[in-house]
């Protein structure tokens, strides 16, 4: 049997290579595929969750946003345990952030007789998905809200507060309706334009749930849609937006000392 020479052996060697550059994306997809699907099955079932919650409201409103202080995130304390009965459903399991245990207490000592290592809605933040609670199309309106949150920190935020906050901040959303989320089963054309709850991305690298970069965005109507992000997104692909991803995705609240880092 004749020895295999040098050239020939990195021949098969580069070729190699080359086949686990092209190859290794494509053995990858379907793990992220299959991640996106239990995002958008997660979210699916928040809409769910949401229409229930409406339909026992007054005005047919949704949950109330989180009461911590820019915590974008729904307020667990008013829809667990009755209509979510699984928190691990506000949790995806693709994030950097995703851990079994991030939402329960790892002390009690803010939290007397609550038992340790159980889900607590106070640890409840948005490491996952984002929820505003209003109705938000673009990246202007998104805006005013964050800063007439910051100005404001406790009590039902007001169209006037918002507008308030455009003003001061020169927005062009000033002009803009941002009502509470309601139950808009009657004009269905519209409710399929108005994000409800969407994956959390960051603009530092490596803050996204999926790959490729992009976010599950569940709309009022109850479908669920992937959208790329990238810089080229304009102010309409709220809220797949870089300044969306700063608002919502860039910092996090601070949690009590009770719940797991």
């Amino acid at each position: 049997m004749r020895k295999m020479k040098l050239w020939e052996l990195l021949t098969i060697i580069g070729v190699a290579v080359v086949l686990a550059v092209l190859l290794l994306p494509a053995l990858a997809q379907p793990g992220d595929v299959h991640y996106r699907a239990s995002c958008q099955n997660n979210l699916k079932q928040m809409g769910l969750v949401f229409k229930m919650y409406a339909n026992e409201s007054k005005g047919a409103s949704y949950p109330p946003v989180s009461s911590v202080p820019g915590s974008w995130m729904v307020s667990m304390a008013s829809i667990y345990p009755e209509y979510l009965t699984d928190p691990r459903i506000v949790i995806c399991p693709n994030s950097p952030h995703g851990r079994k245990d991030a939402f329960v207490l790892k002390d009690n000592r803010e939290h007397p007789g609550a038992k340790v290592g159980s889900f607590h809605p106070d640890c409840a933040a948005p490491l996952f998905y984002v929820y505003t609670g209003y109705e938000l199309f673009r990246d202007e309106q998104a805006r005013a809200l964050c800063s007439a949150r910051a100005a404001r920190q406790e009590g039902l935020l007001t169209m006037t507060d918002i507008n308030m906050a455009a003003k001061k901040g020169k927005s062009a959303a000033a002009a803009l309706s941002m009502p509470r989320l309601k139950d808009s089963d009657r004009d269905r054309l519209r409710s399929s334009r108005i994000p409800t709850m969407w994956d959390r991305i960051g603009t530092a690298k490596g803050e996204s749930n999926h790959t490729p970069v992009g976010s599950n965005v569940l709309y009022a109507d109850g479908h669920v849609e992937f959208k790329k992000y990238g810089m080229g997104n304009k102010p309409d692909d709220f809220p797949v937006t870089r300044e969306a991803a700063e608002i919502f995705g860039d910092s996090l609240p601070q949690r009590s000392r009770d719940c797991a880092d």
